[in-house]
């Protein structure tokens, strides 16, 4: 048995210090004098001791010749004592009639001066006046031990049941706590802890309300609480109930930040589910806050059919749990967060078209997600722990090595947090143009990147093509003797071909954004914007005859204007192609002129029939002689076929077809 206290006076009159004797065995601090070979103090203290143990009472020895150990200091070996001890059992907080023992105290008093006064054999009268003296003295100091007994058993009662407490909260605390932590979720963690409050403390009903932030209340949500009897009832409306703060015993709890405690919730005027907690058979209850910090997270409510006064040590103890259970669920909510953000970020990584590839500070590969697999050719085993060369052409692997521990070192960037356009190697060797997006972001164990790689095969391939039709457009464009224009809804000016610049004398770069009236004459203007609002108005192709004037004076050209639609259908633009007809409308206007003149000359002319046929046989003209000679007026003749002028005889023998 080991000493674990010792009081001042025990100290003094054993001559040892409590830093010497602290932790070791009593027997072992206090061993028999070698130099008494009828020594039996050990011997007797340690019977004491066991029947302590044994029978669970108090035991007084018989006076001891127990000598005691010299400081070195005092000259070293045994002092000769006498003592007359008590050794008085300490229980633990168990309350089961078993009970054990946790301590024993080994009370003891110095009778050596007693017991050498009788040795020396003084004379009878003194001796008897000593004793009786002693003797008087001794009853006293009985008395005085008495109430000093009495006084260490309350003390002793009081430590025993403030350890019970305490030993009762501890159990709590690591319980509930041990409970919540096995849980997976977050709700069977709230749902274990109320179990496990109701099964150690002797309550019948839990129950957790849950802050909403939104609405800014609490409410009970399905699935956390424990019953141990029927009470549907009681629960629907928990369910069905909102509070607010201050009101109601858990919003009394969220607005004081403490727990609190109703002998009869049937009584209380702030209980609104009393008359369903009547019906219930309910009776006392408790709450108590569950913090993360000072942050609420929830609030936990038990009831009981029986009628309990309050109990501020307990209600001390679930305060101090609420802390606790605050700090478990607030790890599992956010382990269940980050759970469901890589899961998140599992699923898109492995649905993403997109290549994605994380590596860590020494290059190498820590994620390959399966279109990395099917872009570069390498499976995710043969990826892993790679450096990320293996991917890059060999020709830019020194570079990128250069690049990337400049990067560690200096915290320079030449791309990091741009997309650039790279090329990339497959597994057999081919390489391939690449969009590179690349980002770094560090946790404890250091930094990482993660690249998200766009095979841009295609896009390459389609620019090609875009860039050789934007190439055949632009010959065709400037290369065109029409002239070609586009302009916007607006109708301001976006392009103009050469002809366009030539024949007007105007260049791209002052026209563009232009409209015709910043161009052109008021009048001319005026005319080219309302053709194109037509054709805005339609949405059709149109054809128009308009006129410009240019350095050689006006040109009618016949111009085709069209709208130009965009993916949804809406006009984004008007075109134009004109065609420059000058020179046909002079022709046109000569060839009428002769016309007309050669018809003044026919119709001029009266002694003689002057007609013309088509090449069907049909009059097409009809003069004025042969109106005279012939006696057909030209209304009645022209279109008519030129058999009209036979006789009978004469179409019989086949003249007209001649």
């Amino acid at each position: 048995m080991n000493i674990v206290a010792v009081s001042d006076g025990y100290l003094r009159a054993t001559l040892t210090k409590r830093e010497k004797i602290l932790g070791h065995g009593i027997l072992e601090v206090f061993p028999d004098n070698p130099d008494d070979p009828a020594a039996t103090g050990v011997r007797n203290l340690r019977a004491s001791l066991e029947r302590v143990l044994r029978n669970k009472v108090s035991d007084t020895m018989a006076v001891q010749k127990y000598d005691i150990r010299k400081p070195e200091s005092e000259g070293g070996g045994f002092e000769e004592r006498y003592w007359s001890p008590v050794n008085s059992p300490v229980f633990g907080p168990d309350k089961e009639p078993d009970k054990e023992i946790a301590y024993i105290i080994h009370r003891v008093e110095d009778v050596t001066e007693f017991v050498r006064l009788k040795q020396q054999g003084i004379e009878q009268n003194k001796l008897t006046q000593e004793l009786r003296a002693r003797a008087e003295q001794m009853e006293a100091e009985g008395y005085l031990r008495a109430r000093e007994v009495q006084d260490a058993n309350r003390q002793l009662e009081a430590a025993n049941q403030e350890l019970t407490r305490a030993e009762e909260a501890s159990r709590l605390l690591a319980e509930v706590a041990e409970s919540a932590r096995s849980a997976e979720t977050v709700d069977a963690a709230i749902s274990r802890s109320l179990a496990t409050i109701c099964k150690l403390k002797g309550w019948q009903l839990g129950q957790a309300w849950l802050l909403d932030d939104r609405e800014n209340v609490l409410i009970s949500a399905p699935g956390l609480f424990h019953a141990d009897f029927e009470c549907a009832a009681f629960r629907k409306r928990s369910l069905e109930t909102r509070f607010q703060k201050g009101v109601g015993l858990p919003g009394r709890v969220w607005e004081a930040n403490a727990p609190a405690w109703i002998v009869d919730v049937t009584q209380d005027t702030d209980f609104p589910r009393a008359p369903l907690a009547r019906d219930t058979g309910l009776s006392s209850a408790f709450a108590f806050p569950i913090r993360y910090g000072q942050t609420l997270f929830a609030v936990f409510e038990f009831f009981t059919p029986e009628t309990r006064d309050p109990d501020p040590h307990f209600l001390e103890a679930v305060n101090k749990l609420g802390f606790r259970l605050g700090e478990v669920f607030e790890r599992k909510r956010t382990r269940a967060a980050l759970r469901a953000s890589e899961e998140r970020y599992r699923a898109l990584a492995e649905t993403a078209k997109d290549a994605i590839i994380s590596a860590d500070q020494e290059g190498n590969i820590i994620h390959w997600n399966g279109s990395a697999e099917r872009m570069f050719g390498y499976t995710l085993a043969e990826a892993l722990a790679k450096c990320l060369t293996l991917i890059i052409p060999e020709r830019f692997q020194d570079a990128h090595q250069q690049g990337f521990k400049r990067h560690l070192e200096t915290g320079e960037a030449h791309v990091m947090g741009k997309t650039v356009e790279l090329a990339g190697r497959r597994k057999d060797g081919t390489e391939f143009p690449l969009e590179l997006s690349l980002a770094s972001w560090g946790t404890s164990e250091g930094i990482f990147f993660t690249g998200i790689i766009r095979d841009i095969t295609e896009r390459k391939r389609a620019e090609g093509a875009l860039h050789e039709s934007e190439q055949r457009f632009h010959a065709f464009w400037d290369n065109s003797p029409s002239l070609n224009f586009l302009k916007d809804v607006e109708g301001r000016y976006l392009n103009v071909n050469k002809e366009f610049e030539r024949a007007l004398r105007v260049s791209r770069e002052q026209i563009k954004g232009k409209r015709d009236d910043e161009v052109f004459p008021p009048e001319q203007a005026a005319a080219f914007q309302a053709n194109d609002q037509q054709v805005l108005r339609t949405g059709a192709p149109m054809e128009f005859e308009e006129v410009s004037l240019q350095e050689d004076g006006p040109h009618t050209n016949i111009v085709h204007k069209f709208p130009l639609l965009d993916a949804e259908g809406e006009v984004y633009a008007t075109g134009g192609i004109a065609r420059d007809i000058t020179e046909r409308k002079r022709v046109e206007e000569a060839l009428r002129h002769g016309e007309e003149t050669l018809r003044l000359l026919v119709d001029g002319v009266k002694d003689h029939a002057l007609f013309m046929l088509d090449p069907e046989g049909r009059v097409a003209s009809w003069n004025t002689g042969a109106e005279r000679i012939k006696g057909y007026r030209a209304e009645e003749i022209i279109g008519q076929d030129s058999s009209r002028f036979f006789t009978p005889e004469d179409i019989e023998q086949g003249k007209p077809e001649l």
